[in-house]
């Protein structure tokens, strides 16, 4: 009677310990990034990806930040900026927005002016200059850049015949790269399926949808969730590191380098902290099942159990502590490194990103540490690697193929439902089957090389091929 007393008043001390309020260190960190514009108005399919997270437009008003990509399949969608000026996208076009102060010359001739970066990675765009406004404007594609002398005009990028255009009604461009002038049709359909950022981003938002079907089911607990979210937050942040890659690698302007270089230091922040809250999130779910086998051995007086499971947990308790600091510390990063992009600063930038991956791999570390130490208390059967080599067909045939053979007139609604419901349904399934759904496309963020014990989800994830 007394032991069964000892074991029920340590199995409520460690379940004490395992409560907590650490979840709320699994929310991403609040950023207050530059709001340059908002959507006026729209029609169609329209997408925007902004600071990980891709949603469908469904009303105009929407508010646009610097580093967003918007993209069009049978849709059109016009912007207005806070100067007045006003960009449109045709049918089957994607951007990335870009608007910062950028400082010209050297030494004491150093000037800064405020620009704004309109890269077109496939499609046709148009563009008007605000009025008066002394906001330098640059459109831009992957090999080429144009700075506007004068109100409007036409561009446009064709991946399939790496042909940057433009065509303006007022005014003039001084260009740099090989651009090709007077009137062109917009590339299209076609060239929507030959552009990896604009196919990538259609994953990404794929794995979006399947993460909130999954996450809708009231079972799943909150630090599943997070795991999901930040897997679905990675998949559209590595869409903007490519985008940005393909900048750096081929654009022969160094100023549209050393602005793409800091958007990647922002997002591989961001990307860094993400993998970080879904590390902790994994002991979370650890410190769950401890509980369970705590109670479970008290309830059948096993005190060998009880003890080997107090032990346990005040393991836990120790990573657990670990983990939440680096999520923390991952998330300052965050806000550091956004700011350091607002001044300019790549150093500093391209630091947080480096100091927010430290904190990836400690709070990797630790969930190493877990899987070691309570393995003989708990076992979960289902593995949770994202593996990289092994094809699926969810997320990657669907947005490139559906594109491609329907119809412009229905390419839209034909591709969305066809993702959402595949994806979607598929990972349903998996969560109930306890199997992977893995992913095949190469990943340039750090993934543990050890199968994980933990019961999460595996999502597939859109990464950058640029390894």
């Amino acid at each position: 009677m007394h032991n069964s007393k000892v074991m029920k008043r340590q199995s409520v001390i460690v379940m004490f310990l395992l409560l907590g309020c650490a979840m709320m260190l699994f929310l991403p960190p609040v950023t207050h990034a530059a709001q340059i514009g908002k959507v006026a108005s729209f029609k169609g399919d329209v997408t925007i990806s902004s600071a990980g997270v891709i949603t469908k437009l469904t009303k105009p008003g929407i508010v646009l930040n610097d580093g967003d990509l918007i993209q069009t399949r049978n849709g059109e969608v016009q912007i207005s900026f806070t100067d007045g000026a006003v960009l449109k996208l045709n049918p089957y076009s994607q951007t990335m927005l870009q608007e910062r102060a950028e400082q010209r010359g050297a030494w004491i001739f150093k000037t800064k002016e405020n620009a704004r970066r309109v890269t077109c990675y496939v499609g046709k765009l148009w563009f008007k200059s605000g009025a008066a406004s002394s906001t330098k404007n640059y459109l831009q594609s992957p090999t080429a850049v144009a700075g506007l002398r004068g109100s409007d005009g036409d561009f446009g990028y064709n991946p399939e015949r790496l042909q940057t255009l433009l065509n303006m009604y007022s005014g003039d461009a001084a260009t740099v790269g090989n651009v090709m002038r007077g009137f062109f049709d917009n590339p299209g359909i076609s060239a929507a399926q030959k552009s990896q950022v604009y196919q990538n981003m259609e994953k990404a938002y794929a794995v979006k949808l399947a993460v909130e079907k999954v996450n809708a089911d009231p079972n799943i607990p909150a630090a599943q969730k997070t795991i999901n979210n930040s897997q679905a937050t990675v998949s559209a942040l590595n869409v903007v590191t490519e985008a940005c890659t393909i900048l750096v690698q081929n654009n022969p302007d160094a100023q549209v380098k050393q602005q793409a270089q800091l958007a990647t230091a922002v997002v591989n922040t961001s990307i860094a902290a993400a993998e970080t809250r879904a590390s902790a999130a994994k002991i979370e779910i650890v410190k769950a099942d401890v509980q369970t086998a705590l109670q479970q051995a008290v309830a059948a007086g096993d005190q060998a159990k009880v003890q080997e499971a107090t032990q346990a947990a005040a393991d836990l308790q120790t990573a657990s502590n670990a983990a939440q600091q680096a999520v923390i510390k991952a998330n300052d990063q965050v806000v550091i490194a956004s700011q350091a992009a607002v001044a300019n600063n790549l150093d500093q930038a391209q630091q947080a990103a480096s100091d927010a991956q430290q904190q990836q791999a400690a709070a990797q570390t630790q969930q190493q540490v877990v899987q070691q130490q309570t393995q003989n208390v708990v076992t979960t059967t289902v593995a949770t690697t994202i593996a990289t080599t092994v094809y699926t067909t969810e997320a990657t045939t669907t947005a490139a193929t559906t594109i491609a053979t329907t119809e412009a007139s229905t390419a839209a609604t034909t591709t969305a439902t066809t993702t959402a419901t595949t994806t979607a349904t598929t990972i349903e399934t998996t969560v109930a089957a306890t199997t992977s759904i893995l992913t095949t496309i190469p990943t340039t963020t750090s993934t543990s090389s050890t199968t994980s014990v933990f019961r999460t989800t595996s999502i597939p994830t859109t990464v950058s091929p640029h390894s």
